[in-house]
């Protein structure tokens, strides 16, 4: 009876290492036509260090000790941000704890050397901050070539995989010895938090010609090749003399106002080739202590479109509709943000077309299949930075099923990326 009771707890430890085995093999098996390990290994150590928006010191941290033990020969620059520091309209879009709130990102600056010189200067940037629930993530490895998390929290592959792909892309081309031209590293905080720390970057001063942002969804060999230009409409109504007892019910209050105002605004998809629409996005009523009705009403809405002049008319319709909105006892005060500068099309410019072109070549002899995007609504960093004059291609980065406790990631995305990177770096 001993004996059996030994098979049978030998059994049960060897299909335990048959099953870990399996997925040991798997997973280097997702390692296809090229094998960077150690983007795996050091997106696997980042997604384990909390960072959700502003809490992006331990990262900054992180990416700083880990530049030290690699050796680079280069500049790192931590830099702190106030959001006491943001242009007057975008902290009137942040709730009133977040102004009063700090944290940190980093660039890194590695010039050329001797043989690459005539190389251009070039950016690689991603976000370091993630969404909620990001703290405690445990990735884990699947049967089928994927990382994700245990399903309590995000995985954070949006965005530490463009991170890691990038540093691990670097750290190999710093390693080979191949000629390289000056390469900067702008990992930015507050990204999810509408591109804030973008805003902090002096791009411009930092001497690049062009760059790439690894952030959006999909297997690589997707890029952006264009992105929405928007407005955002905020509208504020405040009724006067309202009474506080039952025949205040019986009038118009700031609601019933702001329900008829909304009913009279363009809504909805216009264009859908250049997906131009615009929509209400929420609405907010306040009353005084004591009475039963609402005395004032907050209306936020947002205006897009691929073309900026069919924006701009929308935006024109909106303030023509809110002037002549009248009523008795009714004060209308309303704010149409001044064009944000968020859109772009890279096929209408010459530096777009030639990014979006030795994107595909590389593409092309990696064997992967490359596919032109568009983004509607969200964002990317690079938003930012093609208003500063610097032009940004947003590349995919393998993220899949983001902001959810279902996100995951290919393995075999993360070696891909980072061979993209180091191509691009040798073609720059």
């Amino acid at each position: 009876r001993d004996r059996s009771v030994s098979r049978g707890l030998g059994d049960v430890y060897k299909r335990q290492f048959l099953h870990c085995a399996k997925i040991e093999a798997r997973r280097i098996s997702a390692m296809t036509k090229y094998s960077h390990q150690n983007a795996v290994d050091l997106f696997v150590r980042m997604v384990q260090v909390d960072s959700p928006s502003f809490s992006e010191s331990a990262m900054v941290d992180f990416i700083e000790n880990e530049v030290k033990t690699l050796g680079w020969d280069c500049k790192i620059l931590r830099q702190r941000i106030n959001m006491r520091d943001l242009e007057d309209d975008v902290k009137e879009r942040l709730p009133a704890d977040e102004l009063e709130k700090e944290t940190e990102q980093i660039q890194i600056v590695i010039e050329a050397d001797e043989a690459g010189k005539d190389k251009a200067p070039v950016f690689f940037a991603a976000h370091i901050d993630t969404v909620e629930p990001g703290k405690g993530i445990k990735p884990v490895f699947t049967d089928d070539g994927k990382i994700t998390s245990d399903g309590t929290t995000v995985l954070g592959s949006d965005d530490k995989s463009g991170v890691a792909a990038i540093m691990a892309a670097v750290d190999e081309t710093l390693k080979s010895g191949k000629p390289h031209g000056k390469i900067v590293l702008v990992f930015t905080a507050l990204e999810e938090k509408g591109l804030l720390g973008a805003r902090f970057v002096p791009i411009k001063d930092l001497g690049v010609k062009y760059g790439f942002v690894f952030d959006t969804v999909g297997s690589v060999g997707l890029a952006v090749e264009r992105v929405q230009h928007s407005y955002g409409v905020t509208i504020n109504m405040q009724v006067a003399d309202i009474a506080n007892h039952a025949n205040g019910a019986l009038k118009p209050n700031a609601l019933t106002y702001a329900c008829e105002l909304i009913n009279e605004l363009p809504k909805g998809v216009i264009n859908e080739e250049d997906y131009t629409f615009s929509q209400i996005t929420s609405l907010k009523t306040t009353n005084e202590p004591g009475y039963m009705v609402p005395d004032k009403a907050e209306i936020k809405g947002t205006i897009r479109s691929f073309i900026p002049e069919e924006a701009l008319t929308l935006r024109k319709q909106y303030e023509a509709i809110i002037k002549r909105f009248k009523r008795e006892n009714l004060t209308v005060t309303y704010k149409l943000g001044s064009l944000k500068t968020m859109g772009y099309d890279h096929s209408k410019t010459e530096i777009g077309n030639l990014m979006l072109g030795n994107a595909q070549k590389i593409f092309e002899e990696m064997g992967i299949e490359f596919k032109r995007g568009r983004t509607g609504l969200g964002g990317h960093d690079a938003s930012v930075y093609v208003k500063e004059g610097v032009p940004t291609l947003v590349l995919s980065c393998g993220m899949q099923n983001i902001h959810t406790t279902k996100e995951w990631i290919y393995v075999e995305d993360l070696h891909n990326c980072t061979e993209l990177i180091m191509r691009l770096i040798d073609k720059a």
